[in-house]
């Protein structure tokens, strides 16, 4: 595929290199039936939501009597008022409001697009170019731009760019007034604007990108197969091998059997240190020795019986203290008794 110059001098355009793109996505075969689908799916999604509503003739104000009696009047039977064609405003089959959208699987969306880029691709309608960087607004340097890449007889384009890496203001002021242009984004691209315009301009950037999203959509919607077979379904599960585990077997028996084993040895180190805990909280597992047991304050007694009064019994005793009498000399010269008297508190 061609790289062409965006904005450069008036002549005819001269590729800069060719760029080479997958024939997976440039190279499907058509399937009429899938495009037909994609298109009437985005048709009928830009349809939009139709709010427009009439009413059945239950849902009008007014009386559901009879309009008139049958019996010999010699003309027909005759229901209610509000009968359709008889009430201005009644339908038998009125609008209601619902989304002309209709469900289609995503693999058919995608598959329409890699084919209506087979198909622009196979007509020459695909035209890459280096970006949309533009030094001026004007609308006049746009179309000539646009000229001398798509030609003079060109009825109507779809520009594709990836953002403002790859455009820029003045490219969105110049192109903003031609009714045969549209300007869209990568995430953009549909089927429906591509059968619509008869030229592709899209950027190198977002050709790129493009390819990376067809290319890594199925690995993130996990349409990939899972299992390496033909029909994608997991293998049978082979059949054991008679004495696959004769050695393993063998070695596990003599290690039991074995009276001094390493693991019997390691097993009673671990029953000689550890020991399981008693208490609700805290390791599972405690050492079995404690060298600070004799030094841990497991229990304080509070005895409060006789004997342990008589045997403390100069603490109660020393409140009991005799008369005495304290002089006290002030800075003046005076002396002052005062005499403390003890009293029993207990």
């Amino acid at each position: 595929m061609p790289l062409y110059v965006f904005e450069g001098e008036d002549g005819l355009a001269k590729p800069r290199r060719f760029v080479q793109v997958p024939n997976d996505i440039f190279g499907l075969p058509l399937r009429p039936d899938i495009l037909h689908r994609c298109y009437m799916f985005y048709r009928r999604a830009k349809a939009g939501y139709s709010e427009d509503m009439q009413l059945y003739k239950w849902e009008w104000p007014g009386s559901t009597r009879k309009w008139r009696k049958q019996q010999k009047t010699g003309k027909a039977r005759i229901g209610w008022k509000k009968s359709p064609g008889k009430y201005l405003g009644v339908f038998a089959h009125p609008v209601r409001p619902g989304d002309q959208r209709t469900k289609i699987q995503r693999r058919v969306l995608w598959t329409g697009l890699k084919m209506m880029l087979s198909a622009k691709f196979a007509q020459s309608q695909v035209n890459l170019v280096d970006s949309f960087l533009m030094k001026s607004h004007k609308t006049k340097y746009a179309v000539c731009n646009l000229r001398r890449i798509l030609g003079n007889n060109c009825n109507s384009a779809l520009l594709v760019f990836c953002g403002n890496s790859d455009s820029n203001e003045n490219f969105r002021w110049a192109t903003a007034n031609i009714p045969a242009v549209r300007l869209e984004t990568v995430e953009g691209l549909n089927v429906y604007n591509l059968l619509k315009y008869r030229q592709l301009v899209i950027t190198e950037m977002a050709l790129k990108k493009l390819i990376h999203l067809i290319q890594e959509y199925p690995r993130k919607m996990d349409w990939l197969p899972k299992y390496a077979t033909p029909d994608n379904t997991p293998a049978p599960v082979p059949r054991k091998v008679d004495g696959w585990n004769r050695i393993w077997v063998e070695n596990k028996i003599a290690k039991k059997l074995a009276s001094q084993s390493r693991c019997q040895e390691q097993w009673m180190e671990d029953v000689k240190k550890w020991k399981w805990s008693s208490e609700p909280k805290g390791a599972l597992k405690i050492p079995r020795h404690d060298p600070l047991e004799a030094f841990r304050l497991t229990h304080i007694s509070y005895d409060t019986t006789q004997d342990a009064k008589v045997r403390f019994r100069y603490l109660y005793d020393s409140i009991y203290d005799p008369m005495e009498t304290l002089n006290i000399d002030e800075d003046v010269g005076n002396s002052v008794s005062v005499e403390i008297v003890a009293t029993n508190k207990m």
